[in-house]
């Protein structure tokens, strides 16, 4: 019996290590729905009370209320959660699609963000943890680097973003990550104003007190409940095999959302497509789902209302249900041409250049197989072999721009996952 740490998310889950739950999303709710609950603050910390100017009060609301509030206590805000545009505001709530964001207006005086609490009182927002039951984010805080035991310098980043990390120096972090699979294992604060800069969570003195939002270079979403997989046409794949299922709460990378076609129902269902499920399964993931460990599965899907969004890029529909209509279609060599052009440019890349061994050319490798075994299909439908088109497309001209450095940063990026810590070792689940 093999067990696998798992983080189980929105409704599934409890909460960050780091202080809070990661909302999660649907694909299609843009609604606020931040504060229909209550209307009080949860201090993450000690918090003095203040007054318009940003001066502590000596008293407030007369002999009944202390000036000082301990941590965890709660109090009444004034005003409404509004919706928010995206990544306009340093305090901010995640909607219930966890990608747009609402907030709870503040006031900045010298510099310093409060909230009001009423009768002329405000306390400052970094002293807060939650808003209306739900935690909040910041867009960037403030994190000093610990003594390490050796107490040298290193460095962190790539290129442009290279930044020397040394005891005793502050630095502005905008995006937690996990580094593996493993969610009790590395993870690390990203440098604000750079794409590939991390600083371990474990060299850092104290913690942001608000939650950061979680990045990842690929789209992740999570599984609401048990989930089949799917192949082009929207037909259910064999389940026969050990772990060919998603189960709840499991997370993976996913490609694109799109519309495919069930003749059986005569309709359209929108389908996610899963992170490189053509090639042999590589991906670190405690998910259920382990996919094919020999050449790979070819296109396999999951349908969209299984799942949530939980970070990357928030992927919109690339096709209409009438296309997928249209697209279902078995392909002609006609519909063929354009991926044969593709394929046949394969033969200008320098051999050199794919020798490699770098994540770019492996990715290569495995779509313009791919893309050969499909033109060779004769029951590949346009929609597939649209699909192919793009993929092998995109990555032929990563590896024809591919430099040294962007390797390397690669390398970083690639590794980055939504794994990020609960409890130790409360959220687990058996495998065979």
């Amino acid at each position: 019996m093999k067990i696998s740490k798992k983080l189980i998310l929105g409704a599934v889950a409890g909460t960050l290590a780091l202080g809070g739950a990661i909302p999660l999303a649907t694909t299609t709710s843009n609604t606020v729905t931040a504060a229909t609950t209550t209307n009080k603050l949860k201090l993450a910390h000690g918090a003095y009370v203040y007054n318009k100017a940003g001066k502590p009060l000596r008293t407030y609301r007369g002999s009944t209320w202390k000036t000082h509030l301990k941590k965890g206590a709660t109090v009444k805000f004034t005003g409404a959660i509004e919706p928010a545009e995206r990544n306009s505001k340093h305090f901010f709530l995640l909607d219930d699609d966890n990608y747009n964001q609402s907030w709870l207006p503040y006031k900045q005086i010298k510099g310093q963000y409060y909230y009001g609490i009423g009768a002329g009182g405000y306390i400052k927002a970094s002293n807060v943890s939650q808003i209306a039951g739900k935690p909040l984010y910041t867009s960037e805080a403030t994190v000093t680097i610990k003594d390490n035991f050796t107490n040298k310098p290193y460095a962190v980043g790539i290129g442009k973003d290279k930044t020397t990390i040394k005891n005793g120096k502050t630095f502005k972090v905008d995006r937690i990550t996990s580094v593996s699979s493993d969610p009790e294992d590395l993870i690390e604060y990203r440098v604000s104003g750079t794409t590939n800069a991390f600083i371990l969570t474990d060299s850092v003195k104290t913690k942001p007190r608000q939650n950061l939002k979680v990045y990842t270079k690929y789209t992740y979403i999570s599984f609401l409940q048990t989930a089949d997989t799917y192949d082009n046409y929207g037909s259910k794949r064999a389940t026969s095999l050990i772990h060919s299922t998603f189960l709840p709460g499991d997370m993976y990378p996913v490609e694109e959302l799109t519309y495919l076609w069930i003749p059986s129902e005569n309709k359209a269902e929108l389908f996610y497509l899963l992170k490189y499920s053509w090639e042999p399964f590589t991906l670190s993931s405690p998910a259920n789902y382990t996919g094919n460990p020999g050449y790979g599965d070819g296109l396999v899907y999951v349908k969209a209302d299984n799942t949530k969004y939980v970070s990357g890029s928030f992927l919109k529909p690339d096709n209409t249900p009438e296309q997928a209509q249209i697209e279902a279609k078995t392909a002609t060599s006609a519909d063929k041409e354009e991926l044969q052009k593709l394929i046949s440019q394969a033969k200008n890349i320098p051999t050199k250049m794919l020798e490699a061994a770098t994540n770019r050319n492996y990715h290569y490798k495995y779509i313009l197989q791919f893309a050969k075994d499909t033109i060779k299909s004769t029951t590949a439908s346009i929609s597939a072999v649209k699909k192919v088109v793009f993929l092998l497309d995109q990555a032929q001209n990563d590896v024809i721009n591919k430099t040294k450095e962007q390797d390397e940063i690669d390398n970083i990026l690639d590794g980055t996952t939504p794994y990020i810590n609960t409890t130790p070792g409360f959220y687990t689940k058996n495998r065979k």
